[in-house]
């Protein structure tokens, strides 16, 4: 890996996850990650493929949705830049992904296989640990996310991502937020007008 910011956030990021990681495990590991440039709206993985692959982006934010019976886009998630991001249920079974994972900006990204993290975590200890200590804070996430989402009404849902993640606002599309909170477009921007009174 050559040594630049985005390297070193990586580093950063694995690290926080697992400390003290063993600096040679650490380095022989990082070997197995590749980089990638993708441009606004490309996507890391399509509908119908196998999710191989854990993703990080350097600079994008992220979405993952999928096309329902009436020919509209769902969104499923959306997630802040340097996170891990995968269709885990894919990627566990090895069968194809119902959902695309798009990115709203140009962005470099570093990846991982599955068959080049499954022979860290059979080979280094620390990387296991990493490995469990990724799965529990992604459950976390979620559990935190969906269950707030599911208890909270239109405005606090939206005083929500503005609190915590301000910038979806200025990046996804309308749509894509309203989607996202499930509440119609309509209602977002009510919820704005009012904010800018």
């Amino acid at each position: 890996m050559k040594n630049t910011n985005f390297e070193k956030q990586l580093i950063e990021m694995i690290v926080s996850y697992y400390q003290p990681f063993n600096q040679e495990q650490l380095t022989n590991g990082l070997k197995k990650f590749e980089k990638i440039s993708l441009l606004a709206g490309d996507h890391l993985i399509k509908t119908g493929e196998i999710a191989d692959k854990i993703f990080i982006t350097e600079k994008s934010i992220t979405r993952n949705y999928t096309i329902d019976e009436n020919n509209e886009e769902k969104i499923i998630w959306i997630e802040s830049e340097m996170r891990f991001l995968a269709d885990f249920e894919s990627f566990k079974t090895e069968q194809p992904t119902q959902y695309n994972i798009q990115v709203y900006e140009d962005t470099d990204v570093y990846y991982i296989t599955k068959t080049n993290l499954l022979e860290l975590y059979h080979k280094y200890h620390d990387w296991a640990l990493f490995g469990i200590n990724i799965l529990e804070e992604y459950l976390l996430h979620t559990f935190v996310i969906n269950n707030k989402f599911l208890n909270y009404d239109a405005t606090e849902k939206y005083n929500y991502i503005e609190t915590y993640f301000p910038r979806f606002l200025k990046i996804v599309p309308l749509k894509h937020i309203s989607s996202r909170l499930n509440i119609s477009q309509v209602t977002v921007s009510r919820i704005r007008a009012e904010k800018n009174k």
